[in-house]
């Protein structure tokens, strides 16, 4: 009959196989448009990570479906065979069960490659997320480190919380013990952020921050007498954001990360015969190996615990001693260092002494007496050399001949170390919980010898470094980037990025600025009376830092103040309008510098609009931003910009008009920013693109301000 014909099919079994195929389509667009959303979140600095993520997921993606091909023609079935030694008549015997066995260890193989992908996924999304935190806070940094006020005033918070801390530890009885222990323990058990002392190491990270950012200025000699580089001998310019070239170092570092390589891959083939020789070794019992899995798992857990405080130490010795906020760290035990018996007190906490800040210019600042030089600077490397054993020579290479390679595990590879080390972390933190998830905790919520409070303990404790492990990697990453990112390993692509950023940064502050003036002047064409200006009390030193007023005096002699007379006149003004297609005479571009020269209290008014009276008038809008004000912005400069309203905005176009207001930006760099900012990869900025752009670039100092 019908139902027995094998070339025909039911309704139901049809509708089924195109539900499926709906499904896996809706799947695919999901996941496409999730990859685009995670784009557009981690903006153009990080954007290497996510591209890199999503390649990996393609490659695992691919084993899975090799798994299930091969498991479809036999292989698996063969290849038990084969290991098994069995002959046809013992294929013959062979049960149904043993047969669904093969087929069941496959199919958890199968959902095993799918859970890594997952959990990858998030761990990387999870880095991601710290990485625009970090971004945030070091440009933030950047921009305070130029208030010395700000440097006093960590230093002195980080003297109260030492004292108050010393203050409970040396007391007597339980509870100085237990603050001792907890202080001692925190570090382990702090598998989510909030459970670190926050406070605490967010100082010592600004700080570090800081004293790094000095170093990586004076681009000191790595040689005696570590003098720092001469003005016109540096790499860096006078106003490059050291921020800002940290948040492209994390993206091409953790790009790499992502991305597995062969070493990562040989590491975890050596360590399943190892998983298989331990299977053994517990007789093949799945209850004690789920234990032992979690031994393991806390084993890693301690190493990356261990590590950032390696990390942490390296950091400390690449800055001078009156900078180290914590003087109590060490570094691995291997290469303790030889130094001068006042710095070795210094360094080892037995010499009490606050810490003192230089008050002078440090940005500039000659860092070359004995004691003031970073404390890399005094390794013995003589001395070093005789301490190692050969076994440490044979493992980690002979002592370099660089003092500053000297602090690292494998000296000038040390670096490349230090991702490795990261990238083992991240896979096997994906390896750990997949099997958890997958195997052990389902194989002890079965088991019915497993008291439901030893089932909960174990829960607990393999938690700890699953969660440890995808959410608490923040400042370790933070501290691998800063330490494997200055001296003898700066990377020239990320200064050239950086450079480049900044140089486009200052254009869209112009821009900003235009916009400004441009929203100020239609205000008073339409209606001179019912111009608006904000004044203050605050003097424009006490608003903005030096960073962005030294900016702004850039800003000032390049755009504005064009014959160089120290005044913008009537006729400069009327030349900026045109610019942005506003048309005014000269008669009422005077009056509306006098009106604005008033409002700042520029007594010389008449003669035109002075750098203090524009600096004035600057700081005090700085303090009166709207939220909605970028995206007005952002709408009046694309329509600046798109003149022939074709609601895109090209290279030649955007080319051209950063010409007409005299803005320096190559035809080269305009190419590479909009081939930065254009995701959808059609050549041309968009509305939304060219609003993701403002966003980016906007001014700190008005993005603090709004309300």
């Amino acid at each position: 009959g019908e139902a027995d014909d094998p070339m025909k099919s039911s309704p139901s079994a049809a509708i089924e196989a195109v539900t499926i195929v709906l499904v896996l389509i809706a799947l695919t667009i999901l996941f496409e448009k999730m990859e685009h959303a995670v784009v557009h979140h981690a903006g153009h600095a990080l954007r290497p990570i996510v591209e890199t993520l999503f390649g990996e997921l393609t490659v695992l993606g691919f084993l899975s479906t090799i798994t299930y091909c091969l498991e479809q023609v036999g292989f698996f079935e063969e290849l038990s065979k084969w290991i098994s030694g069995e002959t046809d008549e013992e294929e013959m015997e062979r049960s149904e069960e043993e047969e669904d066995e093969v087929f069941e260890l496959v199919e958890k193989i199968h959902f095993g490659m799918f859970f890594v992908m997952v959990v990858f996924l998030v761990s990387v999304l999870c880095e991601v997320r710290h990485g625009l935190q970090a971004q945030k806070e070091w440009c933030q940094w950047d921009r305070a480190c130029q208030d010395k006020t700000y440097i006093k005033k960590l230093l002195k918070e980080n003297h109260e919380i030492d004292d108050e801390f010393d203050a409970v530890s040396s007391m007597g009885g339980i509870r100085g013990t237990l603050k001792r222990a907890w202080r001692f323990l925190l570090p382990y058990l702090s598998f989510l952020p909030f459970l670190r002392d926050e406070r605490k190491e967010n100082l010592v990270d600004k700080m570090e921050f800081s004293s790094l950012r000095v170093e990586f200025y004076n681009e000191r000699s790595e040689e005696p007498p570590f003098a720092p580089a001469e003005a016109g001998h540096k790499m860096f310019g006078d106003h490059f954001n050291f921020g800002r070239y940290l948040t492209f170092v994390f993206a091409k570092k953790m790009a790499h990360v992502v991305e597995i390589d062969t070493k990562t891959w040989i590491f975890f083939t050596g360590g399943a015969i190892c998983y298989f020789f331990l299977f053994d070794a517990l007789g093949f019992s799945l209850k004690t190996l789920a234990w032992a899995w979690v031994l393991i798992g806390w084993i890693f857990h301690v190493l990356s615990i261990n590590f950032e405080k390696y990390l942490l130490g390296i950091r400390d010795r690449l800055m001078a001693p009156e900078f180290v906020p914590e003087p109590k760290r060490r570094i691995l035990s291997w290469h303790k260092l030889s130094l001068s018996p006042k710095l070795n007190s210094k360094v080892n906490g037995t010499e009490k002494e606050p810490l003192r800040y230089a008050t002078n210019d440090y940005q500039s600042q000659n860092m070359g007496g004995s004691d003031d030089l970073p404390i890399w600077c005094h390794i013995n490397l003589d001395e070093l050399d005789q301490r190692r054993s050969r076994l440490s020579k044979a493992i980690f290479g002979p002592t370099p001949q660089n003092r500053m390679h000297a602090l690292y595990l494998f000296g000038s590879h040390g670096p490349e170390f230090h991702l490795l080390c990261l990238r083992i972390m991240l896979v096997f933190s994906c390896i750990y919980s997949a099997q958890l998830v997958i195997m052990f905790v389902p194989l002890l919520a079965r088991d019915k010898n497993t008291t439901p409070l030893v089932f909960v303990v174990y829960c607990v404790l393999a938690s700890v470094p699953a969660l440890a492990f995808i959410f608490n990697k923040k400042r370790l990453i933070a501290a691998l980037i800063q330490v494997g990112s200055v001296g003898p390993f700066v990377l020239p692509q990320a200064v050239a990025d950086s450079e480049r950023e900044e140089k486009t940064s200052m254009a869209v502050r112009v821009l900003v600025i235009y916009w400004q003036l441009a929203r100020m002047t239609k205000q008073f064409l339409a209606n001179p009376l019912s111009l608006e200006l904000k004044s203050t009390n605050n003097h424009y030193t006490e608003i903005l830092c030096e960073e962005e007023t030294a900016s702004m005096g850039r800003i000032y002699k390049l755009f504005f103040d064009q014959d160089g007379d120290g005044f913008v006149s009537g006729a400069e003004y009327c030349k900026i309008m045109s610019a942005v297609n506003i048309t005014i005479t000269e008669k009422e571009a005077s009056e509306l510098l006098l009106s604005i020269a008033k409002a700042v209290g520029d007594k010389d008014g008449e003669l035109g609009l002075s750098m203090g009276g524009f600096f004035q008038w600057y700081a005090n809008l700085s303090l009166t931003q709207k939220a909605d004000d970028k995206k007005q912005c952002a709408d009046f400069l694309f329509g600046v910009f798109d003149d022939d309203n074709s609601g895109d905005i090209t290279v030649l176009e955007f080319k051209q008009k950063l010409d007409n207001m005299d803005i320096g930006i190559s035809h080269e760099e305009a190419n590479q920013l909009i081939e930065e900012m254009d995701e959808d990869g059609n050549g041309v900025l968009c509305r939304d693109e060219f609003q993701d752009m403002v966003d980016h670039f906007y001014p700190l100092e008005f993005e603090n301000s709004e309300t």
